[in-house]
C-alpha cells in the first residue's frame, strides 16, 4: 500500500506498477487530496493482468514487479514550475501465487 500526502492537496500524483515492460496497474495523473490515496490490488490480479509475451494469464505463478509513485507539487517561482518540491519513489517486489 502507499499513501501520498500534501497538507493542502496542492499536488498531483501518478502511481503505476509494471511487470517487465507491461503496465499492470496505472492510476494516471490524479489530484492529491489531503487524506492521501491508498490503493489495493490482489496478488491474483497482479499476476494475471497484462502478462508478458510467453506467459498466459496463469502460466507464470512467480513474477517481479516495479512500482512507481511520482508526486508533482504545484510549487512555482512565479515564472516556471519548481521541480525541487516534486518527489518520486520506485520499489521492486516479487509475487508468487503458488
Amino acid at each position: 500500500s502507499w499513501n501520498a500526502f500534501h497538507p493542502n492537496g496542492f499536488a498531483m500524483q501518478r502511481f503505476f506498477v509494471q511487470r517487465g515492460t507491461n503496465t499492470v496497474f496505472n492510476t494516471g495523473w490524479t489530484p492529491l487530496s489531503a487524506s492521501g490515496s491508498p490503493s489495493i490490488q490482489t496478488v491474483s490480479h497482479m499476476l494475471t493482468s497484462n502478462p508478458p509475451s510467453g506467459c498466459e494469464s496463469t502460466d507464470c505463478p512467480v513474477a517481479g514487479f516495479a512500482e512507481d509513485l511520482y508526486v508533482d507539487a504545484f510549487a512555482t517561482d512565479g515564472w516556471t514550475h519548481n521541480l525541487g518540491y516534486d518527489d518520486r519513489d520506485i520499489r521492486a517486489f516479487v509475487l508468487s501465487n503458488s
